[in-house]
């Protein structure tokens, strides 16, 4: 009988050991595996000790020559007791791999020093050199020579950027068709962003112009220190030819179909994007009137032939006296027609009851032909308002200045010393129209505000029976000089009691 011993070790540590006992009997090799298997576990994987394999562990049965079991065996020697059995520990395999229920986890990425990129962000905003509500003349601009609309500032924070495409809207008391086309101008380039050598046109469709295919740069700054300007201009239709007299043009700032790119990022910035600031999602333009001509107004103190050539002297000629003297100029477009004009009157030291006095005031037209008072008679009177400090004159006819022409009036007043002891002063200049609406198309007494002229645009113009007349509502062509005047105390030379016809 041989005995032998097989051991084999498995995942973690478990250990399985085999007994074999082999009979040799008359050269027949019968072979039978009797006995019990212990499995055991050993923090070590070491083999099992002489004790672990023992009667305890494998109970032998008996063989028979039949093969049966559990009888005597016959004709065979004595069995004797086995040779120690030497036990080579077999090689321990590695254990497999465990199956785990869950994901593996992720390997760390070996990530870059360099900052993330960072998306940056548009501001649009009106500029602080805005164009001013302002009136013009219709029909007289051109590509090369539009009128001016709006300036509005934009700037980036974070990274540069390049607009392909914005919008811009009419105002709501617009005429689409008195817009032949919008301009604008912007920068193409970052390292000359005040350089606005960038233009494109676009007309007025459903109220919107839309701007495609531009390369409006806007540089990276940290506030608004590299902001940029986006100025926009109009072309116009002539009245009667689309556009109608005191028709406005405004032209809004909003976002429809605007587009950017970061320069950095990559990202665009749409319509709807948070990165585009736009205070209350529109940004309102100025307002310019249209008319089919204009009157520019001007002071006429210095010139040789003025009645207010008096070297800031005041010399009182009581009713006669000119305190303020001006031009007007009518467009070369047509004639223009005035029928009010209102001053702010300012004195001291001077009679109030002769400055009050009904009508005592005055308007005369003068030239430069060497006759200082044209036609020898007032064209129209107003009485001085001593609390407004105003004082208005309507003329008795309207005064029609023809195309290109210039004419000359002075306003007169009443003036009488307080006294030969006191110093007398008087300030005037044409009043700063404070007008908060634009009033076209109405009668000359129906517009609200101290100056009131036309444009003659109506078939069978005239002051009642057409509605072409407006207000100076925007009129910012209006001198804003005062003419001072003074006469020192005592001084006799500026103090003329007789009434003078004709300034010499």
């Amino acid at each position: 009988m041989i005995i032998s011993s097989k051991q084999k070790t498995f995942l973690y540590g478990t250990v399985i050991t085999f007994i074999i006992v082999a009979v040799v009997l008359g050269g027949t090799d019968l072979l039978r595996f009797q006995g019990k298997v212990k499995l055991g576990s050993t923090s070590s994987g070491s083999m099992p000790t002489s004790e672990d394999i023992s009667a305890n562990n494998v109970v032998n049965e008996g063989i028979s020559s039949d093969g049966g079991g559990g009888g005597k065996v016959e004709n065979s020697a004595p069995i004797e007791d086995p040779a120690p059995i030497e036990e080579e520990p077999a090689p321990i395999e590695e254990p497999a791999e465990p199956i785990l229920d869950e994901a593996p986890p992720t390997p760390s990425i070996k990530t870059s020093n360099a900052a993330p990129l960072r998306e940056g962000t548009i501001y649009v905003n009106n500029s602080t050199d805005s164009i001013f509500d302002s009136i013009a003349v219709a029909g007289a601009d051109s590509a090369s020579n539009p009128i001016p609309v709006a300036n509005y500032k934009l700037y980036a924070n974070g990274e540069s950027f390049k607009i392909t495409s914005l919008s811009l809207a009419k105002g709501d008391k617009t005429n689409e068709k008195a817009v032949e086309a919008v301009v604008i101008h912007y920068p193409t380039s970052l390292s000359a962003p005040t350089n606005l050598n960038g233009a494109a046109s676009a007309v007025l469709k459903n109220g919107v112009a839309t701007f495609s295919n531009l390369n409006f740069m806007i540089p990276a700054s940290t506030g608004d220190e590299k902001a940029v300007t986006l100025k926009v201009f109009a072309i116009t239709n002539n009245i009667g030819q689309g556009t109608n007299s005191g028709d406005q043009i405004e032209l809004d700032f909003v976002k429809n179909a605007f587009l950017a790119t970061g320069q950095t990022s990559k990202v665009s910035v749409t319509p709807d994007s948070p990165r585009l600031k736009v205070p209350d999602n529109k940004l309102y333009s100025n307002q310019v009137a249209l008319y089919q001509s204009l009157p520019v107004y001007k002071e006429d103190f210095s010139s040789s032939f003025s009645p207010c050539a008096q070297n800031g002297k005041l010399t009182a000629y009581e009713a006669t006296t000119p305190i303020y003297c001006f031009s007007v100029v009518a467009n070369n477009a047509g004639d223009v027609a005035l029928y009010k004009v209102t001053f702010d009157v300012e004195e001291t030291g001077l009679n109030l009851s002769s400055l009050q006095q009904a009508n005592g005031f005055n308007i005369t037209e003068y030239d430069y032909t060497g006759d200082k008072i044209v036609g020898g008679k007032a064209l129209g009177t107003g009485t001085w308002d001593s609390t407004s400090k105003q004082v208005t004159i309507v003329f008795e006819e309207e005064r029609i200045i023809s195309r290109g022409a210039t004419r000359y009036y002075a306003l007169n007043a009443p003036l009488i010393y307080q006294s030969s002891s006191q110093e007398a002063t008087v300030s005037t200049r044409l009043i700063q129209e404070n007008a908060k609406e634009h009033s076209a198309n109405n009668y000359a007494a129906n517009v609200p505000g101290g100056i009131v002229w036309s444009d003659i645009s109506a078939p069978g113009h005239s002051p009642t029976n057409t509605a072409d007349w407006t207000n100076g509502y925007r009129a910012y062509y209006l001198p804003t000089a005062n003419l001072d005047l003074l006469c020192p105390a005592n001084d006799s030379s500026c103090r003329v009691s007789s009434t003078q016809k004709v300034l010499n």
